[in-house]
């Protein structure tokens, strides 16, 4: 349990966190999020360029709370043999389109974008077809105090990370 009692919003909170990557319109890289108490009342609201800066307008003075330095991007996905024994191959430092962006190929990281959200969307007619039903393998669902539907991690994530056992796990074929 979070003993601050704070609910930090998350990408699987509809409407509490939002952000555009691939989007052309005027709002892309463009990040919004919130910060709630146990009632649901929000503490402190953020929002930025995740390129640029990220701020917080609800402290006595709104300031920037975080801002990438000149290496950020390259510094989030480096993939170094230490990483490499203890990811899952499912980490998105992974993605065949991630790795192209990074390297500068935007039309073909566009492209292979849509290869992999198609794969992924014929997976789910698949398991719709028959019947199964995802398990998340990390997390569990649950209600808060509030009632509000959350996702808790279930501790065996970093459990297997410790053991060095992600990077040889059954893993779905994401990409």
């Amino acid at each position: 349990m979070n003993p601050t009692g704070l609910i930090f919003a998350h990408p699987f909170s509809p409407g509490l966190f939002q952000s555009r990557y691939w989007s052309s319109d005027n709002g892309k890289n463009e990040v919004q999020g919130v910060v709630l108490d146990r009632a649901g009342e929000v503490v402190h609201r953020f929002g930025g360029l995740w390129h640029e800066g990220i701020f917080c307008d609800t402290l006595s003075t709104p300031k920037c709370i975080w801002k990438p330095n000149l290496h950020y991007a390259r510094e989030l996905n480096e993939m170094t043999p230490e990483l490499q024994a203890v990811l899952p191959r499912t980490d998105t430092r992974y993605r065949p389109d991630q790795r192209l962006l990074e390297e500068g190929k935007v039309a073909e990281a566009d492209k292979k974008k849509d290869e992999v959200e198609e794969k992924q969307r014929e997976r789910r007619k698949e398991m719709t077809k028959t019947g199964e039903e995802h398990t998340p393998r990390f997390f569990s669902k649950s209600v808060d105090e509030a009632g509000r539907e959350v996702w808790l991690s279930n501790g065996s994530y970093y459990q297997l990370r410790r053991e060095q056992a992600l990077a040889t796990a059954e893993t779905l074929d994401l990409w």
